[in-house]
């Protein structure tokens, strides 16, 4: 699972990144699916690799990152398999 924190391109990242980051333990569930997962965020080549799927998945995500150039940069977040 992968989650991208955009915050609709705003000055600040979104707090459940930051809820994430202090407390990386969560669970997800959607429907009936779902599990316990450890989130991380990615880094240098996995995160641009990442965002570049997120964006050919949903093109709103590279007007947000123009909208922060050089504010912030927008965090992809992978939860992986507790």
């Amino acid at each position: 699972v992968i989650l991208i924190a955009s915050n609709y391109g705003g000055v600040r990242h979104p707090g459940w990144y930051h809820n994430l980051l202090t407390h990386p333990q969560c669970e997800l569930h959607i429907g009936p699916r779902g599990g316990q997962f450890v989130a991380r965020e990615t880094e240098g080549a996995d995160h641009d690799r990442l965002f570049e799927l997120a964006v050919d998945f949903y093109p709103g995500y590279a007007k947000y990152a123009e909208r922060i150039n050089g504010i912030r940069a927008i965090r992809i977040l992978r939860l992986s398999p507790r």
